[in-house]
């Protein structure tokens, strides 16, 4: 249910109230205000159960109130972004999701002999253009240096030609570069 503005007003003077309220009971437990003000109400109960219904009552509505403000400035959060506008024309827009965008990295990366794993994250820039970070897990023995640059340029390359979405950066991580010792065969 999306809240609007007035609905945000209307709890933050409900929360005010209610507020006033708690005070009002919190004001009541002092002896020289209740006796005052029990003799104005009528049978307000002076003894301890009443101050004890007085002080529960004004509890709940602090925390009724504290709720209620929270809740009429809290900001709404935008929802994450699913997709990347390709193309918008006449007959409506194209968007790319992150997950097909992954499937065509994964692709690309596949293509190097020397990369045993890949871990694709993305991110879609205010502008609209693709930041990716790589965390790979190399092969032995490999040119850490060049493999990364090629890896750059092919992706880079290859996500904007098969899906049209500009890559402004290509990340990449190198978070192993050998063999793990438990899957070697003997």
């Amino acid at each position: 249910m999306k809240v609007h503005w007035y609905d945000r007003v209307l709890m933050f003077f409900v929360a005010c109230f209610l507020l006033a309220g708690a005070v009002l009971f919190f004001a009541l437990q002092a002896d020289a205000v209740c006796a005052n003000v029990s003799l104005r109400i009528g049978n307000l109960p002076i003894d301890e159960t009443g101050r004890m219904l007085l002080l529960g009552g004004g509890v709940i509505l602090v925390v009724l109130s504290i709720y209620l403000f929270a809740t009429a400035l809290h900001k709404r959060r935008r929802p994450p972004v699913r997709g990347v506008l390709v193309r918008s024309g006449e007959m409506g827009a194209v968007e790319i999701t992150l997950s097909a965008l992954d499937t065509l990295i994964q692709k690309c990366v596949r293509g190097f002999s020397a990369v045993r794993d890949c871990v694709s994250v993305m991110n879609v820039a205010p502008s609209g253009e693709l930041d990716v970070q790589l965390r790979l897990a190399l092969l032995p023995d490999t040119d850490v240096p060049d493999l990364s640059k090629q890896l750059q340029e092919e992706v880079k390359q290859f996500v904007e030609s098969h899906a049209g979405v500009t890559v402004r950066q290509i990340a990449v991580l190198v978070e192993s570069t050998g063999v793990n010792p438990a899957a070697r065969v003997q």
